[in-house]
């Protein structure tokens, strides 16, 4: 049971994230905190014409670099 406990923990985690993308190194998560705050609240209009995509691209590690530095 220890060894499950961890990948329910995931799983149900995933249910409140916005996004949710498996990779084969890793798990991304994207949470959104004004998701919490949206049922009771809008967002203003002054608000939404400030927000904008962030476009980044993650690098790839060297050939020879440690990993688990990262």
């Amino acid at each position: 049971m220890e060894s499950v406990t961890p990948l329910l923990m995931l799983k149900q985690l995933s249910s409140f994230a916005k996004n949710f993308v498996i990779n084969m190194d890793c798990f991304e998560y994207g949470f959104d905190p004004e998701m919490i705050f949206e049922r009771i609240r809008k967002p203003s209009a002054k608000k939404q014409s400030m927000l904008k995509e962030i476009d980044t691209k993650f690098s790839k590690p060297n050939v020879g670099e440690d990993l688990k530095g990262i």
